[in-house]
């Protein structure tokens, strides 16, 4: 470095003067880049020293030596392999699941590095040291620009070798500000120096510079915490121009602290012109083996106190991070304590934070923290590094993240809390192995009875009419993969009279979940109920057993097959006969107990493997005017009702006589079929025959009666409303008679039979007597009933002149308003007018 800028040899003893002294908890290893190049020269691969730090006096020791030791004027431009001696050591130096950081103070370009693909492989194999032992490393490289900033800071840009340190050991993310990748500093003057080195020590110090911000309060000399975790040390850094001003710790509001105190300053060339002259004071409070918990707490100062005393804070909380599968079972662990993956599956990592309080850890409820809260996982793999943010869940208390196994490889997943006031310890590195998850499924089933019958793949299974459970087969099944976990059994494919039980006779339902371990067999049997369904379409049933695997593994198993089903013969014998019987024992069926249905054939099915059904029989015999049905069939009772087909006793006359009816069963699927016989003597007797004909016939003429009533009211006709006969004799004035009256015309159609013996017409149509002429209503007009006796001309011919001409004659239709001469003396005229305003015509 140029004598001019040497303001980081104070940053340096800052950054020293902040590490925890206490033996086998910080560690430091130091190169000037200087140094790098004697290696170089000399061929040295020994590991460097670490510096002693283990207790107050040693760090101070360490502290003063960078003062007097570090200036020094170097050689323009940077040696490359400097930064690799200083990885390869740090690498070897860190302890498995240790944490590491690796500050990089340089001022110039950097000489010999290797081409970006060889830099990147050589970083790339160095973090797979670290993955492999689970440790990490983050790297904070301060540029020193000065004079031309601009300038420097493309050349290192250009050169790749900043950028791909920060890209492989910090995962190329950005920084809190978002201004620039997380741990690339550029320092132009001293105040970008000091935050720069305030960023690196809070990174360092498991805190962050904005604590401030958040939970502490600073008035006057007093600076009050308000942390809601449990602290393990406080480290106070002030830094003045003038020694004089510095401000120094005087008191606390707690007590129980061992406190350190170490002096940072300029030196030699430091202070010469032009440089700043810088003094520095590092306190360190350290709560051992009692914390200083949440709550408040005061710091008091010998002076009034603002942004010249920075405080970083090492935290007793840390992040625990678990794996889950998508649906909230735990991951399997190997013998080696990896997390087995599948590729291409779901999983779900879920992040707390626990915190250290007087009843032990327990997990901060996140809701009641101030400020912004986040989440990160990094997952370390064949890929590289990938930081995944994490959801907030304040109901559980708990950050998650979704993720899809990649390709098979070793990695590691971590889980970081970032508190706005706080950085805390990343969660133990997690192994994590993904493996293929597709299972394989070796298969085997074997028929436990003999079946000389059974086609190739069937299996025989004898039923009888105990209803007794059989096991009909012994299968096994036997995953293959890289993978443990859990298959589910899936039977929609199996009838449901066979059973499915494991090994110790527990019946498997749809659905059952059953655990699987790579090459370990899995026995099974298949077991019949004992009792078919009846409507088994046939003797042969297939079926399909599926084994199917949970994520995160991939496969299914497949039992198929066809049980062919075997009986004993079933038969079907008449027992009981309800009702009369004749000299040889036969049924006698009257039409009586016929109609009553009072008539029972009784048979006994015997060896019946499934319970009957009145489907499953079927009835013939040669009767037409009877029929015969099955009413009961349970508990091999099977019942036969003969019964008369038509409600008229007389029809029975035809079928009378000996009739055989047959009755015949097939059970499901055709399996058992048995066959019997009975007789039976149709004799509807006289008296039956006789009455039943006359309830028939009585109400065949109770019908015609009814028919004919309402035929006869719908013919009847009556004279229209406000018909008048018109009568004229000689010369007097005509008088009217009014032609419509009551005619009672339903009652005269309830008695048509009796109008059809004493009258000519059974329709009782109105009809009314005019000067001793008949007139009778008809639709559209009326007729005139034709009496020899009467003295009367009709269209210039009497009566008796039509009748001699027309013997029959009866009637003759007449027309409205059409004359009729009754002779006379005196003549009488006389008109039928449809309504009495047809006078004028």
């Amino acid at each position: 470095m140029d004598e001019r800028v040497h303001l980081p040899t104070f940053g340096v003893q800052l950054l020293i003067s902040s590490l925890d002294g206490r033996p086998g908890i910080d560690r430091l290893l130091t190169l000037r880049l200087s140094e790098g190049l004697e290696r170089m020269r000399n061929r040295s691969n020994a590991p460097l020293p670490e510096q002693p730090i283990r207790d107050a006096a040693l760090l101070q020791g360490t502290i003063d030596r960078f003062r007097t030791d570090w200036p020094a004027k170097l050689a323009p431009g940077t040696p490359y392999a400097a930064i690799d001696i200083m990885l390869r050591n740090i690498v070897n130096a860190l302890k498995p699941g240790e944490a590491g950081f690796m500050v990089v103070v340089s001022d110039g370009e950097f000489g010999d590095q290797p081409d970006e693909t060889a830099l990147r492989r050589a970083y790339e194999a160095y973090k797979a040291q670290l993955d492999r032992k689970e440790a990490s490393l983050q790297v904070e490289f301060l540029l020193i620009a000065f004079p031309d900033r601009l300038r420097l800071e493309q050349i290192v840009e250009n050169q790749k070798v900043r950028k791909t340190l920060l890209d492989v050991f910090n995962g190329g993310v950005a920084n809190a500000q978002g201004t620039a990748p997380k741990g690339q500093h550029d320092v132009g003057d001293i105040n970008d120096l000091l935050k720069s080195l305030k960023r690196v020590i809070a990174a360092v110090s498991g805190t962050a510079e904005n604590l401030a911000e958040t939970y502490v309060q600073t008035a006057g000399v007093m600076r009050t915490i308000d942390t809601p975790l449990a602290i393990s040390r406080i480290v106070t850094l002030a830094t003045s121009s003038d020694k004089q001003k510095l401000p120094h710790l005087s008191a606390t509001s707690f007590t129980g602290a061992e406190r350190f105190v170490y002096a940072s300053r300029m030196d030699r060339a430091d202070v010469a012109a032009p440089n700043f002259k810088q003094f520095g004071e590092t306190t360190q409070l350290v709560f051992a083996p009692r914390l200083l918990y949440a709550g408040k707490h005061i710091l008091t100062f010998d002076r009034p106190i603002g942004d010249d005393v920075m405080m970083v804070f090492q935290t007793a909380a840390a992040a625990t991070l678990d794996i889950l599968t998508e649906a909230g079972a735990p991951v399997a662990t190997d013998s080696q304590a990896r997390r087995i993956l599948a590729r291409g599956a779901r999983y779900r990592l879920a992040a707390t934070l626990l915190d250290e309080t007087p009843q032990g850890p327990r997990p901060i409820s996140l809701g009641s923290l101030r400020g912004r809260t986040t989440f990160e996982a990094i997952l370390d793999g064949s890929g590289g590094p990938r930081r995944l943010p994490m959801a907030v869940d304040p109901g559980t208390d708990r950050a998650v993240v979704d993720f899809t196994a990649g390709p098979p490889g070793e990695g590691t997943a971590r889980g970081e809390v970032t508190l706005e006031g706080f950085i805390t310890s990343p969660s133990q590195p997690m192994r994590l192995s993904i493996v293929d998850g597709v299972t394989k499924f070796e298969t085997r089933l074997r028929g436990l009875e003999s079946c000389p019958v059974c086609a190739p793949g069937a299996i025989g299974a004898t039923f009888d009419s105990t209803g007794r459970q059989t096991d009909i087969a012994e299968g096994t099944i036997t995953p293959h993969g890289a993978l443990s976990g859990t298959t589910k059994l899936d039977r929609s494919g199996m009838p449901a009279w066979i059973e499915v039980v494991d090994d110790a006779g527990n019946i498997l339902s749809d659905g059952a979940a059953i655990p699987i371990t790579p090459k370990k067999e899995i026995r099974f049997k298949l077991r019949h109920t004992g009792t078919l369904p009846a409507d088994l379409p046939n003797a042969t049933a297939p079926f399909a057993l599926v084994f199917k695997t949970e994520e995160p593994l991939s496969g299914e198993g497949l039992v198929e097959g066809a049980v062919q089903i075997g009986t004993a013969p079933a038969t079907l014998q008449l027992r009981e006969k309800h009702g009369p019987d004749d000299a040889d024992g036969r049924l006698v069926a009257t039409a009586t107990a016929l109609s009553d249905s009072s008539l029972d054939l009784v048979f006994a099915l015997e060896g019946a493997i499934t319970p009957s059904a009145p489907s499953q029989f079927s009835v013939t015999y040669d009767g037409q005017m009877f029929r015969v049905d099955v009413v009961e069939s349970a508990n091999g009772r099977v019942v036969l009702r003969p019964r008369a087909e038509w409600w008229c006793a007389c029809f029975l006359w035809f079928d009378a006589g000996l009739h055989r009816i047959s009755v015949a069963y097939r059970g499901p699927g055709g399996l058992q079929s048995a066959h019997a016989e009975a007789e039976i003597v149709v004799a509807p007797t006289h008296r039956e025959i006789l009455t039943g004909c006359a309830l028939f016939l009585g109400l065949l003429l109770i019908a015609a009666w009814f028919i004919g009533v309402v035929v006869v009211t719908s013919k009847t006709a009556r004279f229209p409303k406000g018909a008048v006969a018109e009568i004229q004799e000689g010369q007097q004035l005509p008088r009217h008679i009014d032609l419509r009256a009551r005619n009672l015309t339903f009652l005269k159609a309830l008695f048509w039979p009796v109008r059809r013996f004493w009258t000519r017409s059974v329709v009782p149509h109105e009809c009314r007597l005019v000067e001793g002429l008949l007139v009778v209503a008809r639709r559209g007009g009326y007729v005139l009933r034709l009496n020899k006796e009467l003295s009367a001309e009709i269209r210039g011919h009497t009566i008796q002149e039509i009748l001699s001409k027309n013997s029959d004659l009866f009637s003759i239709r007449m027309n409205w308003r059409e004359e009729i001469s009754m002779c006379g003396p005196p003549v009488v005229r006389i008109r039928i007018l449809r309504s009495i305003s047809d006078i004028a015509y």
